[in-house]
């Protein structure tokens, strides 16, 4: 039910991972054609970090999420669970 959300919330774990690495062999200033610039990737990573806490939020991850979170009702009543 939330796989496209999950597969989505683990690239986007990825993509911050490669962000990342960009920034810490590159560095935050690069050297480019008008002078010292902003790595780009600092960008792109502050926008996947957006992502994903909407990501954490949607899948219950974090314990703010959690509490927003209403269980199930209980099932009781259900005769066709195979477990009874």
């Amino acid at each position: 039910m939330d796989t496209s959300t999950l597969t989505d919330y683990c690239v986007c774990i990825a993509r911050i991972d490669q962000c990342e690495r960009e920034i810490s062999a590159n560095g935050i200033l690069m050297l480019g054609e008008r002078g010292w610039q902003k790595n780009g990737a600092t960008t792109i990573v502050g926008q996947y970090r957006t992502q994903l806490a909407r990501y954490i939020g949607e899948l219950g991850l974090s314990p703010s999420a959690r509490g927003r979170l209403t269980p199930p009702e209980n099932g009781d009543d259900d005769d066709d669970d195979v477990f009874d």
